[in-house]
């Protein structure tokens, strides 16, 4: 069992919807929670903690920093993609277009926007009448996923865990077997953090 575990998390997911998991799941463990936005890699540095747990987008940015890769002595992605555009061939079901437009809509209605992101990536969340983080950082989170990621390299997998929905309408499973070693499906399951945390043993 870690002492302590970082959470780094998903597009548009509020840190403390992550925290009150985290805490109920595991209260006698220390949580940090880092929002994927520009910092991060300093924001994830300057914490002190056993383990990692990288979420979607959260997953996406930990494979293109390598200088922090040892930082931690256990790391499980859950929802990972190297790049989220179907067309990149890497994990993901989105499309560059749909990206684009999901980057105007939130220029124009960011809530109505992270809401339609929410019903279809099934993420069961509380009805909001406010944004789960800065419109700005927001923005910033798209623009990572029209960028993509490129190669993973010598990525250490012999050290990571992955886990992915077997239903996960986001995500393509079967691209993602073909590079993510460790990859562990889980039948029946989504794009949910929550449910792709259920059995996981610390």
């Amino acid at each position: 069992m870690p002492r302590s575990v970082c959470w780094l998390g998903g597009w548009a997911v509020p840190a403390e919807s992550l925290r009150a998991f985290a805490q109920w799941s595991w209260p006698e463990v220390s949580h940090r929670i880092v929002l994927p936005r520009a910092g991060w890699e300093a924001e994830l540095e300057a914490e002190d903690c056993d383990a990692l747990v990288a979420y979607s987008l959260g997953a996406q940015l930990w494979f293109s920093c390598p200088d922090l890769w040892g930082r931690f002595e256990r790391v499980v992605l859950l929802a990972p993609f190297c790049d989220f555009r179907r067309e990149a061939g890497l994990g993901g079901k989105v499309g560059q277009a749909q990206l684009l437009y999901l980057r105007r809509w939130l220029q124009r209605d960011a809530l109505g926007a992270v809401r339609d992101f929410y019903a279809r990536a099934d993420l069961q969340m509380e009805e909001m009448d406010a944004l789960p983080y800065g419109e700005e950082d927001l923005l910033w989170g798209v623009e990572r996923l029209l960028e993509g990621n490129g190669t993973l390299g010598a990525a250490p997998w012999e050290s990571w865990e992955a886990r992915v929905g077997g239903e996960d309408r986001l995500l393509d499973v079967e691209g993602i077997s073909k590079w993510c070693r460790r990859l562990e499906v889980v039948p029946g399951r989504g794009h949910d953090w929550r449910d792709l945390m259920e059995g996981l043993r610390w």
